[in-house]
C-alpha cells in the first residue's frame, strides 16, 4: 500500500486511500473502489451487480434441473457424453421463447423434463441422438 491520503491508477479507476481508518472508497462517478483493505482483489462492479440478481423460485427451479441434467451426464460413457449434452441443450434452448410468466407452461415443462431426466438416468441407456 502506499502512502495514507495518496491515490494510485488501476484498470477499474482510481483507488484513493484515506487516512481515517485506512479505508479506501469507490464512487461509481469517480470511478473509484471501496472497501475495507484486505487481501482479496476488488470485484468490477458488473460482477457485483450480477450475483445480486434474485432469481424466482421457477427460475431456481429450471437452473436446478439443467445442473441435475449436466450432472448425470458425468455418469453416462465419456465418448456420448456428447450427444447428452447437446441434447439438453437442445430441449431447454426450444423453450427460450416461454414467457416466464406462463406458470403453468413451465411448471409442466418442468414435470416433463424431471421425468426425462429419470429416464435417461438409468444404466441402461448409454447413448442418445
Amino acid at each position: 500500500m502506499g502512502k495514507l491520503g495518496s491515490s494510485r491508477g488501476t484498470e477499474m479507476g482510481v483507488i484513493s486511500e484515506h487516512s481515517a481508518g485506512k479505508r479506501r472508497s469507490f464512487s461509481p462517478e469517480r470511478e473509484t473502489y471501496s472497501a475495507p483493505p484486505s487481501d482479496l482483489q476488488p470485484f468490477p462492479l458488473f460482477i457485483l451487480t450480477f450475483a445480486m440478481a434474485r432469481l424466482s423460485g421457477l427460475q431456481r427451479d429450471v437452473l436446478s434441473l439443467y445442473r441435475k441434467c449436466l450432472r448425470e451426464i458425468r455418469n453416462k460413457p465419456e465418448d456420448s457424453r456428447i450427444n447428452f449434452k447437446k441434447y439438453a441443450r437442445a430441449e431447454f434452448q426450444k423453450h427460450l421463447s416461454v414467457n416466464k410468466k406462463d406458470f403453468s407452461t413451465i411448471e409442466y415443462l418442468l414435470r416433463k423434463g424431471n421425468r426425462q431426466l429419470e429416464l435417461y438416468s438409468t444404466p441402461g441407456i448409454r447413448n442418445i441422438r
